[in-house]
């Protein structure tokens, strides 16, 4: 008796989830449609229909001229390390709550 009453709890919950999820399905679906078209009318994409369903997107993307950017940088180091000279020392590391909390 217990198995029967649980399965009908559970079918019960699962058809009224089944519906909120087409709903929400077919909302999103709308809007995506109105979403393209207004994208279609700012002539942004090219819509491919069959039967009056959207099948396909093709993006509109302007041509244009090649931009070239060139630039010329100078670089100077402030002082020169040689094999005589050490690097300099680490600092201390502090630990993540120390940081965090600052001591």
């Amino acid at each position: 008796m217990g198995v029967v009453a649980g399965w009908l709890i559970t079918h019960g919950y699962a058809q009224r989830s089944s519906q909120e999820l087409r709903r929400e399905a077919e909302s999103l679906r709308h809007l995506t449609t109105l979403i393209l078209r207004a994208l279609e009318e700012a002539d942004f994409v090219e819509l491919n229909r069959e039967d009056g369903k959207i099948i396909g997107i093709a993006f509109k993307r302007p041509v244009s001229d090649a931009v070239s950017v060139a630039d010329n940088v100078k670089t100077k180091q402030d002082t020169e390390r040689t094999e005589e000279s050490p690097a300099p020392e680490p600092t201390e590391r502090r630990t993540f709550w120390s940081r965090l909390f600052g001591s």
